[in-house]
């Protein structure tokens, strides 16, 4: 009852000989599909990571040229930079609001 490979015709020959290496080829390629969509995924939270450092440093820099204004205005009583603090309190405020939206969680994952 079992049917022997000699007994087959050339076609059903031909299609049990190319369906293993058929089935290799497309385990490989679902295999890299699913390897670009995790690569994809790491790169977009890597991009959004990049993004949210650039607002914190950008936020970082104008603390302290204000803390440098400040000490530079209580130095002097009032006297020097008075008005440069002005300026500064503002660009810390523009940047601050940047870095508000940005939740602590995003920064979760981050390992030092």
């Amino acid at each position: 009852m079992v049917m022997e490979i000699r007994n087959l015709s050339v076609k059903a020959k031909l299609i049990l000989l190319l369906t293993l290496p058929i089935l290799t080829l497309l385990g490989l390629a679902i295999n890299r599909i699913l390897l670009d969509v995790a690569n994809y995924a790491i790169a977009q939270h890597v991009e959004t990571t990049v993004s949210h450092s650039v607002k914190i440093s950008q936020l970082i820099g104008t603390l302290q040229a204000e803390r440098g204004a400040s000490g530079v205005v209580l130095a002097s009583k009032g006297a020097r930079f008075k008005e440069r603090l002005a300026g500064l309190r503002t660009k810390t405020n523009d940047a601050l609001s940047l870095v508000r939206p940005i939740g602590i969680t995003e920064f979760a994952g981050i390992q030092a």
